[in-house]
């Protein structure tokens, strides 16, 4: 069985299969679980303690929906709408270099004079950049002629956001389009960026919405380093899956040590083998950091109300 072994362009060349066959017959794999690195869906568990931390909601399946819509948006994945959509980028990044410092008072400035108030406005825009990010995620998969089979509410330490279930993406047989199915929403989170700047660089200072569109603007700012990093099962994690085509990275990247540890030879290819060895230490020494910052932000936290003789 070639696949896993070579990446799947050159399997249809080389034995020349229907790439529409074989897409739809990954798919079918994929959705089932059967793929390497694709979990079957799994079987409800008892309530658990770690169901706070991190649990979902299924709300609908929008396949028909998408369906429905995706004509819609076929202009997206133009050419020419990229070069555009480039040269709107570069355009607000200049703009974002030459009010920094302006963009940091502000900051300042809001959070002095409203402090704690600003919180359920700034989560109301970070879950909108998030929702218009997973819709990112499934028109593009639908694009490529996907399946997206649920879409729901997810809540990570009780914090709400979206989710999409991409699983289709795994049988698409390019690997540019599964990476850019990735990247959908991170894309949109900058978008959604440049034209937050845009309105706030143009709109009346000390007017809601002069305060709206910069709050808009940090809520897709810090969302968007959030998902980013790869560190984090986020998208940043799902985009170094794509690209390099190592499916369940951190597992197979801490069962390469394990293996090491037990003097057991890899199965691993050869081109993965240097990935793998470098992201269970840095996945290692991110939480490590992690836990640090935090009992160290909880002791500032509490050492005013129990003081230390």
């Amino acid at each position: 069985m070639q696949l896993g072994k070579l990446p799947v362009e050159n399997i249809v060349d080389k034995y020349k299969i229907n790439p529409q066959y074989l897409q739809e017959l990954l798919q079918n794999l994929a959705v089932k679980g059967m793929l390497e690195g694709i979990e079957p869906p799994k079987v409800p568990k008892k309530f658990s303690i770690f169901k706070i931390l991190f649990f979902k909601f299924r709300l609908f399946n929008p396949d028909n929906w998408l369906n429905r819509n995706i004509n819609n948006f076929r202009f997206i994945f133009t050419t020419e709408f990229c070069l555009l959509l480039c040269i709107f980028l570069g355009f607000t990044t200049v703009i974002a270099f030459s009010k920094q410092e302006r963009i940091y008072n502000l900051g300042q400035e809001l959070w002095s004079s409203q402090g704690y108030s600003l919180i359920i406005p700034f989560a109301l825009l970070m879950m909108l950049v998030v929702s218009i990010h997973e819709l990112g995620h499934a028109f593009t998969l639908k694009h490529y002629k996907g399946v997206v089979l649920d879409i729901g509410l997810m809540f990570i330490c009780l914090f709400p956001g979206a989710y999409t279930n991409t699983t289709d993406a795994y049988g698409l047989v390019k690997r540019r389009q599964r990476t850019l199915v990735m990247a959908a929403g991170v894309i949109c989170q900058v978008v959604i960026w440049g034209i937050a700047l845009c309105l706030w660089s143009i709109s009346t200072p000390e007017n809601w919405f002069y305060r709206a569109t910069y709050l808009l603007m940090l809520a897709a700012q810090f969302t968007l380093a959030l998902n980013l990093n790869p560190l984090n099962k986020f998208d940043g994690y799902y985009l170094v899956e794509a690209i390099t085509g190592i499916n369940h990275l951190r597992k197979r990247s801490f069962a390469y040590y394990a293996q090491l540890w037990r003097r057991e030879p890899s199965h691993e290819r050869t081109e993965d083998i240097g990935i793998l060895a470098v992201y269970a230490p840095a996945c290692l020494l991110y939480i490590t950091w992690l836990l640090v910052n935090l009992f160290f932000w909880i002791w500032h936290l509490y050492t005013p109300y129990f003081p230390v003789n």
